[in-house]
């Protein structure tokens, strides 16, 4: 069963594009809450945090993302020798 989730998992992030970048965003809270849970209820309850967390705001981000896409540009910031740099900037919806 396990394998199967893999195989279909791969084939929607091999695609790239907003689905990798939000798994990577997700990902990290994620982490971040099954870290927690590590802490305060073990590694079976730190497991079922990071995973519950991640299937549950996966979709709801990518989603989020797909009805109100932020707002993307870039931000011009000078340096210490006075140089200005740009860099790409995307700042997520309000949804999100």
């Amino acid at each position: 069963m396990l394998g199967g989730i893999g195989k279909l998992a791969g084939k929607y992030f091999s695609k790239g594009g907003t689905g990798r970048q939000v798994a990577k965003d997700v990902g990290i809270q994620s982490g971040i809450a099954g870290l927690l849970g590590l802490v305060t209820g073990g590694p079976v309850a730190g497991l079922a945090y990071g995973l519950g967390d991640f299937a549950t705001n996966m979709p709801l981000v990518g989603l989020a993302r797909h009805f109100a896409p932020g707002v993307k540009g870039t931000l011009q910031v000078k340096d210490a020798a006075g140089n200005l740099i740009s860099k790409p900037y995307m700042a997520p919806s309000a949804i999100e």
